[in-house]
């Protein structure tokens, strides 16, 4: 396998079809290199213990889980949303998991069903609001105030209709509240994609999933690349500026399935791109480039 270093990100990806959902972690006082059972069942196929929307308790567990979407707040909790279920069931419920107590609490959203979205206004919060359901693969970010955003992932659109996604979300912690931000609130939406490297109000990525290949630069915009949806595989990069609430289509190809560039090992090159691909793993280094690997490609 090749890696990519591109002075904006880096990824890997990975697929896995694991749908026991157990939580693993380093243990700090254990010796290097071991994992540590920390929740969760032993058991695959799980339905999860709900308990009571809103309070933490040994017991809860969310349902075995493939691909749903995550989160490490700004207070080291985990969080994930979504994600497809034992019964191949997109669902719509949103977790914490504070790992000093080790408990798990039920935030919200219903439990263990398909729901359409409930978009509301958008740019305006509100308890109503909640995401459609959804799964496969979703882009997310934590942003500088520590608010937790996803765009996109397959799953259901305001009018209960299962497609490939574009729309954008903020979550609240302190208000326990969804925002829905920008994109459509229809499945399959094409996007639009303006002029390169120029901002605009109506510029919005196209639907996709498969696509968790996404940053926050040192300077809080909200960065993403690649995935695909029934049309193909994508390979374009796209920043959000939370301030201006725009999407400004950076670099890459408005096409769909282009195979990559790689130019010469260790020289970056504007024609340089890793192709259209789903991909699953990244990272942003101390320097604040973005990094790339792996996938499955055009």
């Amino acid at each position: 396998m090749k890696i990519f270093f591109y002075p904006y990100k880096q990824k890997i990806q990975a697929y896995s079809a694991l749908l026991i959902f157990c939580l693993f972690s380093f243990a700090a006082q254990a010796q290097n290199g071991t994992w540590t059972w920390m929740h969760g069942s032993s058991i695959n196929n799980q339905p999860g213990n709900y308990g009571v929307q809103g309070v933490a308790a040994p017991a809860n567990d969310p349902p075995s889980l493939y691909e749903a979407c995550e989160w490490t707040d700004l207070q080291g909790n985990f969080w994930i949303f979504g994600g497809l279920d034992p019964n191949f069931v997109e669902n719509t419920a949103l977790w914490k998991f504070d790992p000093v107590a080790n408990m798990w609490t039920w935030m919200k959203g219903p439990a263990a069903t398909t729901q359409p979205g409930n978009y509301g206004v958008q740019g305006v919060p509100a308890p109503g609001n909640l995401p459609g359901s959804r799964a496969w693969g979703v882009m997310t970010w934590v942003d500088q105030a520590g608010d937790l955003w996803m765009m996109g992932g397959y799953g259901y659109d305001a009018f209960g209709v299962l497609g490939a996604l574009n729309d954008l979300w903020r979550y609240n912690i302190a208000t326990n509240t969804w925002t829905w931000m920008k994109g459509s609130n229809l499945a399959s939406d094409p996007g639009t994609y303006g002029v390169l490297q120029v901002a605009a109000p109506a510029n919005v990525p196209p639907c996709r999933f498969e696509a968790n290949t996404c940053w926050t630069s040192t300077t809080g915009d909200l960065w993403c690349y690649g995935g695909g949806n029934f049309t193909g595989y994508l390979n374009d990069m796209w920043k959000y500026n939370v301030g201006t609430n725009q999407w400004t289509w950076m670099s890459g190809p408005n096409t769909y399935s282009n195979p990559p560039n790689w130019g010469v090992q260790f020289v970056p090159s504007p024609a340089n791109t890793p192709g259209g691909r789903y991909v699953y793993s990244k990272w942003i280094d101390n320097s604040g480039n973005f990094w790339l690997f792996g996938g499955m490609d055009a």
